[in-house]
């Protein structure tokens, strides 16, 4: 992975974990070279969803 690709994923997860207030589920996916896939997700519900992830 390229450096401004890595300097753009760094940017999108300081981003999205600088988000204090959301009302929806957000996704962010990066697929770079290689067959290289990067997966960010945010959630927010009030209540515990009980997944294993």
């Amino acid at each position: 992975m390229s450096r401004l690709s890595l300097k753009l994923v760094s940017v999108a997860v300081l981003a999205l974990l600088s988000i204090s207030i959301a009302f929806a589920c957000t996704r962010v996916i990066y697929v770079g070279e290689k067959n290289l896939v990067i997966t960010g997700r945010s959630m927010n519900w009030s209540e515990d969803m009980r997944s294993n992830l």
